[in-house]
């Protein structure tokens, strides 16, 4: 009986970690992308639930943006992968990894944009909004 509850335990501390390192991703982050033709804002509005994620996306003057397909990846849960469809009807797959800080918590997401062939690849790093 003794070692059903101590399983049972860590059973329960693991699952407390998943969420605790799942959550890291939530909330509104933001960034500058600098182009040829300047600067343009980014704003990212994440949720995660598990390892799925979803949210918003916002670049210069487009319109909100849903993101899709979102999932958190890595053994530690500290890769967003999402899709996005602008207002041309480009899709674009979104990779971020988190960066840590002095803190236990993250305040930075690295992000790369890639779109295919005709549109080049993007980076650019987003801070988490306070």
């Amino acid at each position: 009986m003794t070692f059903k509850r101590a399983l049972l335990t860590l059973c329960v501390f693991a699952a407390t970690l998943t969420v605790f390192a799942a959550s890291a991703f939530d909330g509104q982050w933001s960034g500058e992308i600098r182009g040829p033709e300047g600067s343009q804002m980014i704003l990212l509005f994440l949720k995660t639930q598990g390892v799925k994620v979803t949210g918003t996306l916002v670049v210069g003057n487009e319109q909100e943006t849903q993101i899709q397909e979102g999932v958190l990846e890595g053994n530690t849960r500290n890769i967003v992968k999402f899709k996005t469809n602008d207002t041309a009807n480009v899709e674009a797959l979104w990779t971020g990894r988190l960066k840590w800080g002095n803190t236990k918590t993250s305040d930075e997401i690295a992000l790369v944009r890639e779109a295919g062939p005709q549109t080049e690849r993007i980076e650019v790093t987003v801070k988490r909004v306070q």
